[in-house]
């Protein structure tokens, strides 16, 4: 019975966000590009600020790779977010 109810919310939490069905990667690179695009901030400002390549930014903004939270951290002290803004 426990597990059942674990994996029924397993099973939903997916879908319990704002954007249904789009995995964390993918809400991680919209958002990565978003906050870069309202600030007017190039790819490399970016990368420069925190601390990576600008390929790896790159590869996150493609949801091509996974950061670490280290990482998450860094971003959101680029963008002045929190990091759970990130991956809202």
């Amino acid at each position: 019975m426990f597990v059942n109810g674990i994996r029924s919310v397993i099973a939903l939490w997916p879908f319990s966000g704002r954007y249904w069905g789009m995995d964390i990667s993918n809400r991680l690179a919209r958002n990565l590009r978003m906050l870069r695009a309202e600030k007017q901030w190039t790819q490399e400002y970016v990368a420069f600020e925190a601390g990576m390549s600008k390929v790896y930014l790159s590869d996150l903004e493609r949801a091509r790779r996974n950061p670490s939270i280290g990482v998450l951290e860094k971003l959101a002290t680029v963008f002045g977010v929190p990091p759970a803004r990130l991956l809202d």
